[in-house]
């Protein structure tokens, strides 16, 4: 279900021109990707010529080759027979997942004079873009160079860093209403956390908004958590993601290791001894490798909470810990056995 949502929208997109395939080769194959996806293996021919003519418009397909280009298109298509529709829509969004705009929230705002701005919000930064203007060309500011954000009712404001001198600049952009003013805000801060943080930081989880009981009652007991509504729902980065993907991936493969020297035992000449012993020691050297770069040794410990989970490159990199999002107040240096010390254990 997760993967027909991103299709229709990426589908949207390309419908309404937001994604655009940069060659004919690229768009030849988006069309016979939309085209398995919505009908499979369909036989009519002039269904499928009108499908093809349709996307070739909106997609801006050469006019002067429509015969070839449609060509190339039915035999994209044909290679695809036997296709599932849902693995159709998967590689169509493996296909535009790399066009540039993908992934992007759009949102419409006017500055003070009245004029409009387009506002994207994507992975690495957002961009600006002037549709009133005759040479609009986007504006691209990435999340590095973002100083503050903030919204008041209808009100966006955002500080950035701008041009070579890096001055600071304001950009103050009313919009339809406060819901999308909120939006906008939650939006940037979301995917500046997701994709640029390595860890999803305490000012972000921590903001809040009350509603009237819980805002009568917190002047009386600001602790008070009657009526708190978290703005944020983001838990963990993309970085975060790809390490615990990594990990459930490493663990599930140990976890296949002792079945298959199980097969082994069955032969004539087992050797139960060796094969226990590599995989406690594969085990050992897992736990004494730093969660965060999966590459150095353990060697540092947190202050207050005490968990011992990174190197010490690692450590200065850590505002809150990484297994409990604590405030880390220090690190100090741990002195355990190194891996270079553990092929000793096997022999013990």
């Amino acid at each position: 279900m997760p993967t027909h949502q991103f299709y229709l929208h990426a589908k949207l997109e390309l419908c309404e021109g937001r994604l655009r395939p940069t060659d004919s080769q690229a768009i030849c194959k988006t069309i016979a990707l939309l085209a398995q996806a919505e009908f499979g293996d369909c036989d009519d021919s002039v269904a499928l010529v009108q499908f093809f003519t349709y996307w070739c418009e909106h997609l801006g397909a050469s006019k002067d080759d429509d015969e070839f280009i449609i060509d190339h298109i039915q035999n994209l298509q044909a290679e695809m027979k036997g296709m599932k529709q849902t693995t159709a829509e998967y590689w169509l969004i493996k296909e535009v997942s790399g066009l540039q705009n993908f992934g992007e929230e759009v949102f419409e705002g006017r500055t003070s004079n009245g004029s409009s701005v387009l506002v994207g919000v994507g992975p690495h930064g957002i961009s600006l873009e002037h549709p009133d203007q005759t040479d609009h060309e986007k504006q691209m500011i990435p999340y590095t160079a973002i100083r503050s954000a903030a919204s008041h009712r209808r009100v966006f404001e955002m500080w950035y860093l701008a041009g070579v001198e890096h001055s600071e600049t304001l950009i103050v952009l009313k919009l339809e209403s406060s819901l999308g003013a909120n939006t906008l805000y939650r939006a940037l801060t979301e995917k500046h956390a997701f994709y640029s943080c390595e860890t999803v930081r305490g000012a972000v989880t921590s903001q809040y908004i009350r509603d009237l009981k819980g805002t009568i009652i917190s002047i009386f007991n600001e602790d008070s958590p009657l009526g708190k509504k978290y703005v944020f729902d983001i838990q963990r980065t993309c970085r975060e993601v790809h390490d615990n993907a990594r990990r459930a991936l490493y663990e599930k493969q140990n976890k296949v290791t002792p079945s298959s020297s199980t097969v082994v035992l069955s032969s004539p000449e087992p050797e139960p001894t060796t094969s226990q012993d590599s995989y406690k020691l594969a085990k050992l050297i897992d736990a004494l490798t730093c969660r965060i770069c999966m590459d150095a040794t353990i060697d540092h410990v947190f202050f207050p909470c005490g968990h011992v989970i990174a190197c010490g490159t690692c450590v200065k990199r850590c505002e809150t810990c990484p297994l409990c999002r604590g405030t880390i107040d220090e690190s100090r240096h741990v002195f355990i056995p190194t891996l270079a010390d553990l092929p000793g254990l096997h022999h013990q």
